[in-house]
């Protein structure tokens, strides 16, 4: 196989490195050179023929060699910028998706619709700081007033791809009824992932009347941009519950914030914000105090699993080993599309 040489270019931790020795093809020199300075880089970006991690059209101008920019997780809204997305595009470099985490969010989906329904976060938080067993709440339990149970219950999947199909096998086997969003409604293997109804972005909103859970599981697209706003809440059904594990940029903040305010909606999760674009990443991520009401707030980590970095870096290793043989690559990402 030809020698490749391939710019990681993100810090990884040591136990990586050593992932990246056993799990990468022999014939790859790997490099680790950080540096905010592009001059510093010029030279050994000359001879680079892959990168792992971000990339900036700086960097990809000073890499004549270049064919491949690998991102470790599902989305590749970084490589869309203006001017970027173009030079890509032109250069014919393609850009690939580890699409590791599909397990990880789909169990951190339903562990946040069982806390949400069962006021699991709000209970212990009483019991544990205030010794307060909550029994008033509990008294009105025939007013819906804790939830209910996910048997029997409504899931609506805003998208369709490899972490709504994961949340959909797992949702399947607690006996909820479940639905899809999806740009090809008809190519869902409805009987193999238990579908029982389907719609399009155009007909999103009786989508949503119908659903005790929504999940937003889709790309963050200009498309989807502010896709959850008033209307959409608004054609929620009272006291159903949403949870994002998609992008923050589908939520239009202050119409969730009125939705939790007003009781349309029981409770919501969230593991992504508008704020996550921000450099450096720190504070209250949400421009509202939503965490007053029965919400799950955590700073994007439903997909950070070990296990999931593991196979991140098997499917890095799989398209290295592609480009090293003059293979096509897998998990190829749509630059026109945007995901």
């Amino acid at each position: 196989m030809e020698r490749i040489h391939v710019w990681v270019s993100y810090s990884p931790t040591p136990e990586e490195k050593a992932l990246m020795s056993s799990l990468w093809p022999p014939n790859a020199t790997l490099h680790f050179d950080q540096s905010n300075n592009i001059d510093d880089l010029r030279a050994m970006l000359a001879e680079v023929d892959a990168v792992v991690g971000f990339v900036s059209k700086e960097v990809v101008e000073a890499a004549p060699r270049l064919k491949l920019v690998h991102m470790l997780g599902h989305g590749i809204e970084s490589t869309l910028r203006e001017g970027l997305r173009e030079l890509l595009i032109e250069r014919g470099i393609a850009v690939a998706r580890a699409n590791p985490m599909s397990i990880a969010i789909a169990e951190y989906t339903i562990m946040c619709m069982i806390a949400l329904t069962r006021r699991a976060f709000q209970f212990h938080e009483k019991l544990a700081y205030h010794a307060d067993r909550n029994e008033a709440l509990r008294a009105k339990r025939m007013q819906h007033a804790i939830g209910g149970e996910l048997f029997g219950s409504t899931l609506g999947l805003v998208g369709f791809g490899n972490i709504g199909k994961e949340i959909a096998i797992r949702a399947r086997a607690f006996g909820m009824k479940i639905g899809a969003i999806a740009r090809h409604p008809e190519r869902i293997d409805r009987q193999r992932f238990g579908i029982s109804f389907t719609a399009t972005l155009q007909d999103m909103n009786p989508f949503l009347a119908e659903c005790d859970y929504v999940v937003l599981c889709i790309p963050g697209t200009p498309a989807t941009y502010d896709l959850m706003n008033k209307d959409r809440f608004d054609a929620m059904k009272d006291g159903s519950y949403l949870v994002n594990v998609a992008r923050g940029s589908l939520i239009v903040e202050e119409a969730l914030f009125e939705a939790l305010q007003s009781g349309k909606l029981a409770g919501a999760a969230l593991d992504v914000y508008r704020s996550d674009s921000n450099r450096p990443q720190s504070g209250y991520p949400f421009s509202y105090p939503i965490h007053h009401f029965n919400v799950i707030m955590t700073p994007h980590y439903s997909g950070s699993t070990y296990e999931a970095r593991v196979r991140a870096l098997q499917t890095v290793g799989e398209n290295l080993t592609r480009l090293s043989k003059g293979e096509s690559f897998i998990n190829l990402g749509d630059l026109e599309a945007g995901f």
